[in-house]
């Protein structure tokens, strides 16, 4: 994460802060997408998240208003019953919404087997959790799906079907009130009034409902994409990079625009109303959609949903470790408080590797005749810590390998500390001995926090697959690298054991250059003015296993 770039030092009375609240979750070897974010009535974070970022939530965690963990909950921790030969199971979540009695209900999906015939099915549902995320009560919904859930006063529960534009109201025993079709409307977003009117956002303008589910008005001049409640009954609604401020007799109150930066998300809460834009701004209003401050957060983040705590900003989305530019990359779900006042961001963990060694070996196992698995053993990582506070725990984190958490580190601002990865695997289809393997190391999660700098959490370098052979690095010097007329080489490696042979391949594996002897030379020079632009390998060979390789680059 970098740094905030601009704040206009002034807010809402309402708004003022001190402490902060940062939390990032460790996924141990996918990467994790925050997906919904409610700020409830007791002063809870609950965040929807999971390893897809265009779908299917997996995970919901409760925080505190300390940041601390109430519970933690995939979806296979949610216990299902069997029923007969039924089995069921929580395939997924899609919604998460506050109830009267401030629990936390999921709409879900299920997925159900019958064990004696086989047969499989799929249907939606309402999970009731308790205090302590206990499930209470399981609604199991056939004639629609849910993608939008909410809760009346009483208790029962409205439900919408974005796709067919369906809804229902289920009462708190699970018995079905009443359902509706809204015919000739496409359905976008819902909300539910302090007096238990039901508002529906379409792409035909908004729509009033009753408890019984009966259309009262139909008010087709506004559209909007996302709606909230506001106040005693008002709405505020937002179409592209417009928000809009509707008394609760639905007259226009205000309206303001953000000049092409479109609304990400926004959030309504007594006397003030924020906005957060595509463009990472955050715009804080009063109570007449008057924006008297505005931020930019200037950062490698994904903010996507932003809301009003007891005190501070909340803002949740995806911080990203590694190298994005290479897919080299963990990313996090997270959710961080920010002070109304813009000065206590504690922006200030920045960890990164800037050396990798190869250590004693490593092995090719043959697992089947078109299956490799190699073993990096003993590798070692240096680490260094960029920020100005002693960094204590971290994740060490490659492509396709599972991470290592590192405890008891004690790193300070500006030191280095030498780390071990004892061993990591990674599979071949073809006999890797002889290759050369760029691995990619990169840091993540310094303390548990956010990291102010994502760019230098990455070190790569090529290892050589040796099938057991110690190596010692840096004994081949290849210069100018990149080259285009001529390539010195000077080998300062032990001369191997029977012929030797100097090799040179190209990126596909192919040998350019070869030349064979009896004894080792400790220098070279080859001329490679007609060879084509792109990538080479030399390898050092001794009775024709390779004993050393380097890579270099020609350029035209």
């Amino acid at each position: 994460m970098k740094k905030l770039l601009t704040f206009i030092i002034a807010f809402i009375s309402a708004l003022q802060a001190s402490g902060q609240i940062e939390w990032v979750y460790e996924p141990p070897f996918y990467s994790d997408y925050a997906h919904t974010l409610i700020y409830t009535k007791a002063g809870n974070y609950v965040l929807l998240h999971g390893f897809d970022d265009t779908c299917c939530p997996s995970r919901l965690t409760n925080l505190d208003s300390n940041g601390s963990i109430i519970y933690d909950l995939d979806n296979e921790d949610i216990p299902m019953v069997p029923v007969g030969n039924i089995i069921s199971n929580v395939q997924t979540f899609k919604d998460v919404f506050e109830m009267p009695d401030s629990s936390i209900a999921l709409s879900a999906v299920i997925r159900s087997l019958d064990t004696s015939s086989g047969e499989g099915h799929e249907y939606d549902a309402v999970l009731k959790l308790n205090q302590a995320g206990e499930l209470t009560q399981i609604i199991k919904v056939f004639s629609q799906n849910i993608d939008i859930g909410l809760s009346l006063s009483d208790g029962s529960y409205i439900i919408l079907d974005l796709s067919s534009s369906r809804i229902s109201r289920i009462a708190g025993d699970g018995i079905n009130l009443w359902q509706k079709n809204l015919v000739g409307y496409d359905c976008l977003s819902m909300l539910v009034t302090n007096t238990d009117s039901i508002i529906i956002a379409t792409a035909q303008g908004l729509i009033v409902l009753d408890g019984n589910g009966n259309i009262t008005s139909e008010l087709g001049v506004f559209v909007f994409e996302k709606i909230k409640t506001y106040g005693q009954g008002g709405i505020v609604g937002v179409k592209e990079d417009s928000i809009y401020l509707l008394s609760p007799e639905h007259a226009l109150l205000a309206k303001t625009g953000f000049s092409g930066d479109n609304i990400k998300d926004f959030a309504a809460k007594d006397s003030a109303i924020v906005v957060l834009t595509n463009a990472n701004f955050v715009y804080l209003s009063n109570a007449s959609l008057s924006f008297v401050d505005n931020f930019q957060l200037m950062d490698d983040m994904q903010f996507k949903f932003i809301a009003i705590g007891g005190e501070n900003l909340i803002l949740s989305g995806n911080e990203t470790y590694g190298d994005t530019a290479a897919g080299l990359i963990t990313v996090s779900s997270f959710i961080k408080e920010y002070s109304s006042e813009g000065s206590d961001y504690d922006l200030s963990n920045d960890v990164g590797v800037v050396e990798i060694e190869q250590g004693t070996a490593a092995d090719v196992a043959q697992n089947s005749s078109s299956s490799y698995t190699v073993f990096f053993k003993n590798v070692k990582v240096v680490v260094h810590n960029f920020g100005n506070k002693p960094v204590n725990t971290l994740y060490l984190r490659a492509k396709n390998f599972r991470s290592k958490k590192i405890n008891n580190l004690s790193l300070l601002p500006g030191e280095d500390i030498e780390l071990t990865w004892e061993s990591l695997e990674s599979y071949f289809s073809f006999d890797p001995a002889g290759q050369l393997f760029n691995l990619c190391i990169w840091t993540s999660h310094p303390d548990f926090r956010l990291d102010f700098d994502s760019s230098n959490d990455t070190y790569c370098m090529d290892f050589l697959v040796n099938s057991g052979e110690v190596l010692t690095q840096n004994n081949i010097i290849i210069y100018p690298n990149p080259a285009s007329d001529i390539i010195n080489i000077q080998l300062e490696v032990q001369q191997p054991v029977g012929n030797f042979a100097l090799r040179i391949l190209d990126v596909n594996g192919k040998v350019v250059k070869e030349s064979l002897a009896a004894q080792m030379k400790p220098s070279y020079s080859i001329p490679v003015s007609d060879w084509a632009t792109g990538i080479y390998f030399l390898q050092v060979l001794g009775n024709g296993a390779v004993v050393d390789a380097k890579k270099f680059v020609i350029l035209k």
